[in-house]
């Protein structure tokens, strides 16, 4: 049995679907073939929940759209796996060098140091690298689609900068003469992509990012076993997963509410078309079982999480901060999908408003 294949199988029981047989690819209403590492049905809900092969958010939201048109009897739902962050590695070799950037000043350094010291820096460095493949253990859990892996990470090293030959001795007014510039060594300028966050776009785009790199050996090989499912569940709650499929009522009214000020009818609107588009309400997290949405918008406020302003509900400062523990999370790519499907939703009306009323 390969552990790799059966993690996305332990995965799928997890968020309540039925692992389909292995596909490369799925056929969109355009024609096209998505690639597909893996997906799941509910049939009670009507939910298609497939694990994309794709190599970017926007990509994989245009994919779901094409899908969606072509079964549009189920509510098609994305995942994306993310096999490691580059940000994190970055993050991890600052902290063990102390170095934001390396070139020329770095290797002279090196080779000024007498031998004692540069065998020990060397072996320094080594220990160093040794870590590494620690921050990209996601490679091993999963099986994924390695050329969509490849572009991703590839995609994440855009982000570095490099300081070009001369650069900055130009920016301090000193002269170089060509031959010395033939021997200058471009300067790798780490800064930009430390803690760079490769999920954002996911969430931005309504897609649930499936972070391998932050699951641990343990977490993992309870997927790969697949008979737990229970296990499997509380480890996705841990790592805000399972919120995205059953998102937490309470906490989705908050942050409709932090994205702008909405009037009541607004929220319980929103609120009531999380089930209707495949994500039915999961355990809240800040307030006991409430039976109307109503009540529920009553009871944060009470709480003092959101008061009613001018333009219509708002977080307080106590809102703002129990938001904050989950806003850069996986689950935060439902709320923007929420959010899209309605703004379409005015943006038809706006649209058929042009033409006029029907002719009779």
């Amino acid at each position: 049995m390969d552990a790799s294949k059966e993690f996305w199988n332990g995965f799928l029981r997890a968020i309540e679907t039925k692992p389909g047989q292995p596909i490369e690819s799925l056929p969109g209403a355009s024609g096209l073939d998505h690639p597909l590492t893996a997906y799941g049905l509910d049939e009670s809900r009507k939910r298609l929940v497939i694990i994309l092969g794709d190599s970017d958010a926007r990509s994989a939201a245009l994919a779901q759209a094409d899908l969606q048109n072509k079964y549009s009897d189920l509510k098609v739902i994305f995942a994306r796996p993310i096999a490691v962050s580059l940000g994190k590695v970055a993050e991890y070799f600052v902290q063990q060098t102390g170095l934001i950037s390396i070139g020329q000043s770095q290797l002279e350094i090196f080779q000024n140091l007498g031998e004692d010291r540069r065998e020990f820096l060397a072996e320094r460095g080594k220990q160093i690298i040794e870590g590494i493949p620690a921050l990209l253990r996601g490679f091993g859990y999963a099986s994924i689609n390695w050329t969509a892996t490849i572009q991703d990470c590839i995609k994440q090293l855009s982000r570095l900068k490099v300081d070009p030959l001369g650069a900055a001795a130009a920016t301090t007014g000193l002269s170089v003469d060509n031959s010395q510039a033939m021997r200058q060594v471009p300067t790798l300028l780490l800064a930009p992509l430390i803690g760079f966050d490769p999920s954002e776009a996911d969430r931005s785009h309504g897609i649930c990012a499936v972070p391998l790199y932050e699951f641990t050996a343990e977490q993992a090989e309870v997927f790969q076993r697949g008979s737990d499912v229970d296990g499997g569940k509380e480890i996705l709650r841990q790592n805000q997963i399972l919120q995205f499929f059953f998102p937490a009522a309470d906490h989705l009214a908050l942050g409709l509410v932090e994205k702008q000020p909405l009037p009541l009818d607004v929220v319980t609107q929103h609120l009531e078309q999380s089930p209707t588009f495949g994500h039915p309400f999961g355990q809240q997290e800040i307030l006991p079982e409430p039976t109307k949405i109503q009540e529920m918008i009553d009871a944060l406020q009470e709480k003092g999480l959101c008061v009613e302003g001018e333009l219509g509900f708002e977080l307080t400062g106590t809102g703002k901060v129990q938001r904050a523990n989950v806003r850069f999370k996986p689950r935060e790519g439902l709320l923007e999908r929420l959010s899209r499907i309605f703004k379409i939703d005015i943006s038809l009306k706006d649209i058929r408003n042009l033409f006029g009323p029907p002719n009779p």
